[in-house]
């Protein structure tokens, strides 16, 4: 039995800025051969924007589930992503949607440090 081509990034695309997350997910899906499946996780910003707006999370929490936690050098995030924008990207790379997992609506959990996440699964066309 052949294993299946995946290729997940999770928790990855959000530390490229915005001059270079077209040409990182580019470079992803053109590792795949034609028909493999590329898996990206990634936060929520706006599901996380809704929570500050309803008042569930304050500012400073916020502020780390957007911005990274800032504690070294790499842990920053420099772009945002919500489900349609990773759709439009993917498919702007000729890939075909297989499956959207959207951020699940939650309660103020600060102590686990739960982010919000969005999950996009879709395969390489060509």
């Amino acid at each position: 039995m052949i294993a299946e081509e995946v290729f997940v990034a999770s928790n990855i695309l959000e530390h490229f800025s915005r001059f270079e997350v077209k040409a990182v997910l580019a470079e992803w899906v053109s590792l795949l051969k034609p028909g493999g499946l590329i898996k990206i996780v990634c936060p929520d910003v706006r599901e996380i924007a809704r929570q500050l707006s309803l008042g569930v999370i304050g500012i400073e929490w916020f502020n780390y589930l957007i911005f990274g936690g800032n504690d070294y050098e790499y842990n920053v995030h420099k772009y945002g992503f919500d489900m349609e924008l990773l759709r439009e990207m993917l498919i702007n790379l000729d890939c075909v949607i297989e499956k959207e997992i959207p951020s699940r609506e939650w309660e103020n959990r600060r102590l686990d440090k739960y982010c919000p996440m969005v999950t996009i699964s879709a395969r390489r066309a060509k």
